[in-house]
């Protein structure tokens, strides 16, 4: 029952005024244009994976946009209802991913209270909504990647139970979902690096006595979990290529080797250049794709530094709507979108990881250690690894970056604040729960105008503007 509640509450959250605006918002302008070529089937080039703009491309059949004009080429261009549709994709995995957050908790051993703060703290982020509303990959890769993460708990659970055949499904599941995120981007290896790292925990804390052989074994498993994902990697790669069998505006990326394939391109039917393989065409093109990543360096006004993200200093400015003069200042409207976080969920997210860091790092002593059930200790394990590993490889990274990179990472902070929730005494806890969802409510409502894009004035903007590095 409790599943189902949190499900409706978050597809009303995430539905309410669905289709506004009807217009190109923020980043719909690279994931039209990649479309267009799907479409059209003329090669184009990118830094990202193909799978997101693979789905978004086939729901566009569906939908009739690839049948539409469609101007993608500056935000605001006006946008037909078949390519809006396009949105429920996204739409569709935020609206699901506070269940499935829930599920991770539940099994982690928290109580049904903590996993409800966790599963509505998700609910009431108002940057996750953003991300989930329109044509942008994030949230699909962050329910995909925690997707992922329950489907190897239930395979735990399964296996536990003796339930040899369901257990098995439920593993190949896991390793094919948990493939998926990165075949959207790259950062999103960190999820079957932390389900890896899960298993090889497991492993060496089931026996003391038998850690190096559990860890032999665990290293196998990471071997074999690896593989089929990258099987599955290559897989839409093929799939990328088919879909695009014609000379294109990425033409000019790629090796004439590799041009050679590509019908209309001047290097093809040229018998010195020999069309390269599916596996030398994916090496060339992740090559170039990481090169091509690391050329991103121009600066942007709402870029951020990785450092500033668990504090929400510098949001993003997604869209503006038609504004409406007011008869004295301050109250003429407009409609603003913005990348804004819940200040209270994104602030207390990270004093509740910071919080978990410190205690973690006080459990070094092999007393203290053993006096922490083996279920919290796990529960600990997962949250901090799955934050670290979505946030830190950031500190790596030379290009510019935004807000929504740290989309991944914020989810693993929130779920640590309903971990925090299970030091309250049981009898308190609901209650406790209850007046932070209420709170958290409150400022999900005050941000909205600026979620949904609904008028807001200009005083009512500036009021929301809470430190002067948002605007």
């Amino acid at each position: 029952m409790i599943p189902l509640i949190i499900l409706a509450a978050s597809a009303v959250i995430h539905f309410i005024s669905f289709g506004h605006p009807a217009s190109v918002v923020f980043d719909e302008v690279h994931a039209g244009d990649f479309m267009t070529n799907y479409w059209h089937g003329t090669y184009f080039f990118d830094v990202h994976p193909p799978l997101g703009k693979f789905i978004e491309a086939w729901l566009g059949t569906l939908t009739g946009a690839s049948h539409a004009v469609i101007n993608w080429s500056q935000i605001g261009d006006p946008l037909p209802w078949s390519a809006i549709l396009l949105r429920l994709v996204p739409m569709a995995a935020g609206t699901l991913l506070p269940v499935v957050v829930y599920f991770i908790m539940r099994r982690l051993e928290i109580s049904k209270a903590s996993s409800v703060l966790a599963a509505g703290l998700i609910c009431l982020e108002n940057s996750l909504v953003v991300q989930s509303r329109f044509i942008l990959y994030d949230v699909i890769m962050i329910f995909l990647g925690m997707l992922g993460i329950w489907l190897y708990l239930e395979w735990r659970r399964l296996a536990a139970d003796g339930r040899g055949g369901w257990s098995r499904l439920v593993l190949m599941l896991s390793v094919v979902v948990s493939a998926l995120p990165v075949s959207i981007k790259w950062t999103g290896l960190a999820f079957p690096f932390l389900v890896v790292c899960m298993e090889l925990y497991r492993l060496w804390s089931a026996d003391p006595r038998r850690h190096w052989n559990d860890l032999g074994r665990g290293f196998a498993f990471g071997m074999v979990y690896l593989l089929a994902a990258l099987a599955v990697y290559i897989g839409l790669f093929a799939a990328h290529f088919d879909l695009l069998p014609y000379s294109g505006p990425g033409d000019g990326f790629m090796s004439p080797q590799f041009q050679a394939s590509l019908e209309g391109s001047p290097y093809f039917g040229q018998k010195q250049f020999k069309p390269l393989g599916l596996l030398e065409k994916t090496i060339e093109l992740n090559v170039d794709m990481y090169r091509a990543d690391e050329t991103l360096t121009t600066p942007h006004e709402y870029s951020s530094m990785w450092y500033t993200w668990p504090l929400e200093i510098r949001p993003i400015f997604y869209w503006q709507g038609t504004s409406t003069p007011g008869s004295v200042p301050g109250s003429s409207t407009n409609e603003y979108i913005y990348l804004l976080g819940n200040p209270l969920i994104y602030w207390s997210g990270t004093a509740a990881i910071l919080t978990l860091l410190f205690y973690a790092l006080s459990l070094f002593s092999k007393e203290k250690m053993s006096a922490v059930p083996p279920a919290r200790r796990f529960a600990i394990f997962v949250i901090l690894l799955g934050f670290l590993a979505d946030f830190l490889p950031f500190m790596l990274i030379g290009r510019i970056m935004f807000l929504y990179h740290y989309e991944a990472a914020l989810v693993f902070s929130i779920m640590a604040i309903g971990l925090m929730f299970e030091y309250l005494k049981p009898a308190v806890r609901p209650k406790a729960v209850a007046a932070f969802l209420l709170v958290a409510l409150a400022l999900f409502v005050f941000f909205a105008p600026l979620t949904y894009g609904t008028p807001l004035s200009t005083a009512g903007l500036e009021a929301r503007m809470w430190l002067g590095s948002w605007r």
